[in-house]
């Protein structure tokens, strides 16, 4: 019996010291010509290229509706905040990422990415498609220097950021379908997140046509939180009130399109999304007050708590100005998340889902600096006094069994 006490114990105990451990974790940075190298983004970055060599956005698109796109988003949106955070270095590897964002464009405007939307939706292919393809084809400008940018590139951004501000024009409410007779605000954050970002980049083009959808969507929120709705009807209502998973990849953006209503959204989704269990910090899929059950959008939902919330939720608290916040949360994620590092690769969950590797990279990409140790003395001791009392229950079943 102890034998099989021990061998069903261990896994547990090991992976709660893992999790005590990696709250203490700081990624590595090395100074560049005009910026830092985050090395251990470096790392989850080449375990990336190897699983997209190997097939890895093909076989997301099997388990996950947008898989195909999603993957080669969040992987490309990841080496641009990786440049971009990195400045003048020009290290071997950094033009090899480099030559990555040309295949990932290649793959985004295939026909595996454009297989399963569309095409005769007032907006082409949707909300959904457009808004991440033509974001990622922003900030992979972003990442050139001005005089050096490719005309037929920045002319296929500009025509594309057009499309999407016409269909806006168009559209009798402020939210596109991602597919017919569906819309989620989501897909259409990014898709104005896209135009902020083509006003950042050349001239304010754009400007008024977002404050007047900033408007058009403040008069929809969802009742019950005053937050952006998670899906909304065709007339622009609430059809599903706000979810985590939803909240804070909107809350990721929002900062870049306005960064007065990004601060208001952000006060809200904390009265009603962040959790403080044993007093680490957690992102909920519902609301306090309401439960639901976990989806393709949310992950797992475990004691209400979002798989995707909570990934997210890092590169959301950090985009709004909430650093030490999201600094406590990756870390929680660190170590949840089982990170393995072998020569200069680094993944989680043992590599058995990319998916994962694609979403940590992606919000890890946000910080573009060391941690600061000043600002990072999270109190984390009723969690390893919760962890010790464990192990020593624990340890009382393992010694008085035969």
């Amino acid at each position: 019996m102890r034998i099989i006490v021990t061998i069903l114990l261990l896994p547990v105990v090991v992976y709660l010291l893992v999790i005590n451990v990696k709250l203490y974790y700081h990624p590595r940075f090395k100074a560049a010509e005009k910026g830092c190298v985050n090395l251990d983004l470096k790392d989850q970055l080449y375990t990336l290229k190897g699983e997209m060599r190997h097939g890895a956005a093909e076989e997301m698109q099997s388990v996950f509706p947008e898989g195909f796109v999603f993957m080669n988003a969040m992987y490309g949106l990841a080496i641009c905040n990786y440049l971009n955070n990195s400045g003048g270095h020009l290290s071997p590897d950094i033009k090899e990422l480099r030559e990555d964002l040309k295949e990932v464009s290649q793959a985004l405007h295939s026909a595996d990415a454009t297989r399963i939307f569309n095409e005769k939706l007032p907006l082409p292919y949707g909300a959904y498609y457009n808004g991440w393809v033509t974001y990622f084809e922003g900030k992979r400008l972003s990442v050139e220097d001005p005089a050096l940018r490719d005309s037929l590139q920045v002319q296929q951004f500009q025509a594309a950021c057009d499309s999407i501000a016409q269909a806006f024009l168009n559209s009798e409410t402020p939210y596109l379908e991602s597919y017919q007779l569906n819309t989620w605000p989501a897909d259409n954050i990014l898709c104005i997140a896209a135009l902020r970002l083509h006003d950042e980049l050349f001239f304010p083009k754009y400007d008024k046509l977002i404050s007047v959808w900033l408007t058009r969507i403040k008069s929809l929120l969802d009742p019950n939180t005053d937050l952006i709705p998670h899906s909304v009807t065709m007339e622009g209502k609430t059809l599903e009130g706000a979810r985590g998973s939803s909240q804070t990849l909107m809350l990721t953006l929002l900062p870049l399109i306005d960064s007065s209503f990004a601060k208001q959204q952000f006060a809200l989704f904390q009265q009603h999304f962040v959790d403080n269990p044993f007093h680490l910090t957690a992102i909920r899929e519902y609301p306090f007050g309401m439960d639901g059950d976990g989806d393709v959008d949310a992950g797992p939902v475990i004691c209400g708590l979002g798989g995707a919330a909570n990934i997210v939720g890092i590169a959301a608290l950090y985009q709004n100005g909430h650093l030490e916040e999201s600094i406590k949360l990756r870390n929680e994620v660190e170590g949840l998340s089982l990170p393995l590092r072998l020569s200069n690769e680094k993944f989680y969950f043992f590599g058995a889902m990319p998916m994962a590797d694609a979403f940590l990279a992606w919000v890890n990409s946000f910080q573009s600096s060391p941690d600061d140790l000043t600002k990072t003395s999270s109190n984390w001791w009723l969690f390893h006094l919760l962890s010790m009392l464990l192990f020593g229950c624990f340890f009382l079943i393992w010694r008085y069994l035969k």
